[in-house]
């Protein structure tokens, strides 16, 4: 019973892990998802990262461009140019912790129950985090290279 609980959460993580990418904001927990920074009043760092090996840099770019044109409109601004495009990758390890559960099995109806002591070694996990990082100036008016804000929602 115990084996089938785990094989069953495992399947459940590995399930969620490949579900597709979601636009959100990232947070301290799960390298994924967007992040900005307002360098002055018209000029914003704007990022998208994720650990998923199975997105390119071109999928991250456009979640990134998809904030910046919001960035743009939160100003009321119809425009944004992008004025530097950084992709970088970073190799990452976590170390999962040796686990140790107890459980009671009855083999049959008349045997005496038994507990069963279940360890799961440490083992590390290596992810490879992607970032694409553009730096955008929010316009009033079209310039050459700029682009119009809502067509990136």
């Amino acid at each position: 019973m115990f084996f089938r609980l785990i094989t069953i959460a495992c399947l459940l993580f590995i399930f969620i892990a490949c579900s597709s990418l979601e636009y959100r904001s990232n947070d301290d927990w799960i390298p994924e998802g967007y992040s900005d920074n307002k360098l002055d009043s018209s000029t914003y760092e704007v990022s998208f990262q994720t650990y998923r090996n199975d997105y390119q840099f071109v999928h991250l770019k456009y979640y990134a461009l998809k904030r910046a044109a919001e960035i743009s409109l939160n100003n009321g601004k119809d425009f944004f140019l992008v004025i530097d495009e950084k992709n970088k990758q970073n190799k990452e390890v976590v170390t999962v912790p040796a686990q140790k559960s107890m459980s009671i099995m009855k083999t049959d109806p008349e045997s005496q129950p038994t507990q069963v002591e279940t360890i799961i070694p440490a083992y590390n996990k290596d992810y490879t985090i992607k970032t694409i990082l553009l730096t955008i100036k929010i316009l009033d008016e079209f310039q050459e290279g700029a682009k119009k804000a809502e067509d990136y929602l």
